[in-house]
């Protein structure tokens, strides 16, 4: 009886040697480290202790074989040996300040915004709108990593002001701004006459709001269609054979003829036009584009650079 209550005083003793003995190793002190980092009008704070103050074993002992335990230089020994590892700095940082990544990504979130390009909108008759463009912005991790290693090695707090990576927008206000400029206007006269008239709003509808993309091809026929009563034609004169007769979408070659001159004025590229066989009388002989939907078209390539609207 004697000898069990030895034994089991004795193991008693043990056990509280080593609970004595495992108490520093389990609640070791943590040093704590406060980085404080601004963008604009941002402010992002990192705390180590809202992440390392965690009462369990596993955790802690985790932390103390990082040295995490150390003051702050040499945490900053820990990182500089990691990132000279070539550990990418984001999985350094965090491997030396637990719960790093998470505030990171938040901190990302924030700062990261992608370049946005200034753009334009046209509507008739040359009314434009115009948006600037928005410089983009993105965290530059590595930068990152170097200035907290640079600041760390001298205090276990301090402030950082974020240098993100510029990223340029691929279209800028000034590249657009011009595209308003009048470059070219034309204009013929015409009787009153109702069909006329008709054609001429109907053929002219096709090109109010047209824009001529840089190096490409158009044609008058294509833009407006048939010239026929199912799409909308009435009767008027026209030219056939050197005499004026009646004829379906009569004053349409006014049109092509008054775009024509205000394209030659803009330095537009012709490649396709056609006289009357007679001199019209809304504008100077040679400067007429007779269309016909089935033999005679007007044709032009924008060869500038930029739109033309």
């Amino acid at each position: 009886m004697k000898k069990l209550l030895w034994c089991s005083f004795f193991i008693l003793a043990i056990c509280i040697l080593v609970r004595v003995i495992d108490v520093p190793l389990v609640y070791a002190a943590i040093s704590n480290v406060k980085m404080t980092f601004t963008f604009q009008d941002k402010t992002f704070v990192y705390n180590s202790a809202d992440y390392e103050n965690v009462d369990t074993f596993l955790f802690k002992s985790k932390l103390q074989k990082r040295r995490c335990n150390d003051d702050s230089k040499e945490r900053a020994a820990l990182l500089r040996k990691v990132l000279d590892l070539g550990v990418e700095p984001r999985f350094a940082l965090n491997y030396c300040f637990c719960g790093f990544d998470s505030f990171l990504t938040k901190m990302q979130h924030s700062v990261d915004r992608p370049a946005i390009d200034a753009t334009y909108t046209f509507s008739p008759p040359a009314r434009f709108k115009f948006t600037r463009e928005q410089i983009g912005y993105r965290l530059d991790i590595s930068l990152l990593a170097s200035q907290i290693l640079a600041n760390l090695e001298e205090s276990g707090e301090f402030a950082i002001e974020l240098t993100p990576q510029i990223i340029e927008p691929k279209v800028y206000y000034d590249d657009i701004k011009d595209y308003s400029s009048l470059r070219s206007e034309f204009f013929t006269t015409f009787l009153p006459n109702e069909n006329r008239e008709h054609n001429m709003a109907l053929a002219l509808r096709q090109f109010a709001g047209l824009t001529l993309h840089p190096h490409e091809s158009y044609s008058f026929n294509a833009l407006t269609g048939p010239r026929d009563e199912r799409h909308g034609y009435k009767e008027a004169k026209i030219i056939v054979g050197g005499k004026y007769v009646d004829g379906i979408g009569g004053g349409v070659c006014q049109v092509s003829t008054t775009l024509y001159n205000a394209l030659l004025l803009a330095g537009i590229e012709i490649t396709q036009v056609h006289s009357h066989t007679i001199a019209s009388s809304y504008v100077k002989l040679g400067f007429d584009a007779m269309v016909n939907y089935s033999t005679a078209d007007l044709k032009w390539i924008n060869n500038f650079d930029y739109p033309l609207f």
